[in-house]
């Protein structure tokens, strides 16, 4: 399920109170992990409504039947686009979305799922033509190297069912098992020339030992295949296994003078105590390859052992005050009780 609740919301909320979005009960092999990833849309079909994204990377909406182990199987992974307003509970299955992504594989191996819809992500323009676009990730695509990951761009306004390869723009994981797309953010314009920019999550690239993961930042405008290499700005992870690129986001204004920065977080890494975790908010990034340890950035971490700070990090201007704060999660902070969790705000231009 997803739920869309309308604001302003204040006071204590359930879900029965919400709009409910549903695979419904067409799947033909069930599991459709519907609601597994949602993003604000931004206005992708440029009626000045907002609209939203769902994730359910293991739908099967539009997909290809074939055999496996004795069985037929339909699971491809689908991203379903909902314009603005939705005012009614629905199902995808009987009531269809507004577009709808669909996975592609090109075997009978059920292991070639692609998990398309695994991370998907709006409110960005990066091709600058007024219509906000769509990104959309599979962390188990093949292109080059078993799993290496990729993120489709499909440019607004969209319409129908369309396959997801028939994308305006992709970056693909450089290396196997990168599992490059498992974050992703265009909702921000970190060079400041005008064009919203894509940074792409690979917390199991080795660049920086094993699994210190990555992160990488393009400026839009976007066009054609690009590796993740490619990037215009990248950022790998201080040390092997601190999963760095698990979340990223963009802050704008963050410095209420106009700056922009980059979040990244690497919730596994040791600096403080092991797997304390970490965060790190890179302001107006120089273009290059960067060691988060070396990056001119400012830098958050858990306090004690298996915090796992940054599990995720978000920004979003809380106060009004016009600059971009973060909003960082530490799930198994342990002040309160094991494993309690706790969420810590940093304000901006602070």
């Amino acid at each position: 399920y997803a739920y869309l609740l309308p604001g302003p919301i204040t006071g204590t909320n359930t879900v029965a109170s919400a709009v409910t979005l549903s695979a419904g009960y067409g799947s033909r092999r069930g599991g459709y992990y519907f609601g597994n990833s949602v993003s604000d849309g931004g206005d992708i079909d440029g009626d000045g409504y907002g609209d939203f994204i769902v994730g359910a990377p293991w739908g099967d909406y539009g997909c290809t039947s074939f055999e496996e182990s004795g069985y037929t199987d339909y699971h491809c992974g689908n991203a379903f686009v909902f314009y603005g307003p939705v005012t009614a509970s629905l199902a995808v299955d009987t009531y269809g979305s507004d577009a709808v992504l669909v996975g592609t594989r090109g075997t009978t191996d059920l292991s070639l799922n692609e998990q398309i819809g695994i991370a998907v992500s709006g409110a960005g323009d990066l091709d600058g033509d007024g219509y906000d676009d769509v990104a959309v990730a599979g962390t188990l695509a093949d292109y080059g190297s078993t799993n290496a990951g990729v993120v489709w761009i499909h440019a607004g306004p969209l319409s129908g069912s369309l396959a997801v390869t028939s994308g305006d723009a992709s970056v693909r994981g450089d290396s196997a098992s990168d599992y490059l797309g498992t974050s992703l953010s265009v909702q921000g314009d970190l060079d400041g020339d005008g064009h919203d920019d894509l940074v792409v999550g690979a917390p199991y690239a080795d660049e920086g030992g094993a699994d210190a993961g990555a992160a990488y930042v393009f400026y839009g405008p976007l066009s054609g295949t690009n590796g993740a290499a490619s990037a215009d700005v990248v950022l790998y992870g201080a040390e092997a296994g601190d999963l760095a690129g698990s979340s990223v986001s963009f802050v704008e204004n963050i410095d209420g003078a106009g700056a922009n920065a980059v979040v990244v977080s690497a919730p596994y890494n040791d600096l403080v105590a092991t797997s304390a975790g970490a965060v790190y908010v890179l302001t107006d990034p120089a273009s290059g390859v960067l060691y988060l340890d070396d990056a001119a950035a400012t830098l958050f971490t858990g306090r004690n052992t298996s915090d796992l700070a940054g599990s995720p990090a978000r920004s979003s201007d809380l106060d009004g005050d016009g600059a971009g704060d973060v909003v960082i999660g530490v799930y198994a902070d342990d002040l309160i009780d094991t494993n309690t969790g706790a969420v810590f705000v940093h304000l901006g231009d602070r």
